[in-house]
């Protein structure tokens, strides 16, 4: 019987994205080189729908211009400099030089490894450095070349959990997308979105900027940039106002509810609040009212908050 020439690989998407996406790889079993890249139909968020970087994933990959071998500079620094393709061997023995000089001659902190998370691996991330670094007692890394301040914040903004999952979103009745661009940023997040619209739910974006999500909205708020905490205060103190919140809630669950509630929001009128975010009083109002009287509401904020 005759073997077939392709396989079907089943392979997760590498990428820094919390879809997960699982793709189905065709292989050319000749060469070992990938031939067709297509979504996991049977993925429950994705449903074989992926995003335009990785539908066009194999040109990347096998891209001519990718560097697939290690490279020392000869000449000058600057537009001068040149670079030749050296081998693995040739290299790994130029670095251990290096770093034994500097070793000797300074000590393990004058050696700073610098990485952060490539293609998200586990083991790359997180392990397979460490030790190495560790034993020589290189300098340490804060790691905080990317969302590390807007990761901190959101701990402690909203507790180690990371929020609703995105198909949750049909089984509301408001949905606020809070300094996000879903459409054109979290696109597996769309057909959900617009699943609920079709349920009657209705859309608030909020956001200073015109988008394609704006668009895809029901109403679309723009606070001045950078005012969204103060919105956020004001809509606070109106719901409180109006006996919308849950005190019960606050109690079991809060840590200084009670500061907070008399001598915090009570600064954060329509007036001032107005002021500050450049959003009408009567909007403000409205999306206090709208989502301090909804019980099933999902709220999707983003680093651009």
């Amino acid at each position: 019987m005759r073997q077939p020439k392709f396989k079907d690989v089943n392979v997760t998407c590498p990428h820094d994205c919390p879809d997960t996406c699982s793709l189905v790889v065709t292989v050319d079993k000749s060469t070992g080189k990938a031939v067709k890249l297509k979504g996991n139909e049977e993925h429950p968020i994705t449903k074989g729908f992926l995003c335009n970087k990785v539908n066009h994933y194999l040109d990347l990959v096998y891209n001519k211009n990718r560097i697939l071998y290690p490279h020392v500079r000869v000449g000058p620094k600057g537009k001068k400099g040149k670079f030749k393709k050296v081998s693995w061997d040739h290299a790994l023995k130029l670095i251990s030089q290096n770093i034994n000089k500097n070793l000797k001659e300074y000590g393990g902190d004058s050696i700073q490894p610098y990485s952060y998370s490539g293609t998200l691996g586990m083991l790359g991330y997180w392990g397979m450095s460490e030790r190495f670094w560790n034993k020589m007692g290189a300098a340490r890394l804060g790691r905080t070349i990317c969302i590390a301040a807007a990761s901190t914040a959101g701990i402690y903004t909203y507790g180690a959990a990371c929020g609703p999952a995105i198909d949750e979103v049909p089984n509301n009745d408001l949905i606020i997308l809070w300094g996000t661009n879903i459409v054109s940023t979290h696109v597996h997040m769309v057909p959900f979105v617009e699943e609920a619209k079709k349920k009657g739910a209705k859309i608030i974006c909020i956001d200073p900027r015109e988008t394609r999500t704006a668009a895809l909205s029901d109403w679309h708020i723009q606070p001045k940039p950078g005012t969204d905490a103060a919105l956020a205060l004001g809509m606070m103190n109106e719901i409180v106002k109006n006996r919308k919140h849950d005190l019960a809630f606050l109690k079991k669950h809060t840590t200084g509810y009670r500061e907070f509630l008399d001598k915090i929001l009570p600064k954060y009128t329509l007036d001032k609040v107005s002021r500050i975010t450049g959003v009408k009083k009567s909007d403000i109002k409205q999306l206090a009212f709208e989502y301090g009287s909804t019980k099933k509401t999902y709220i999707r904020p983003n680093y651009g908050l």
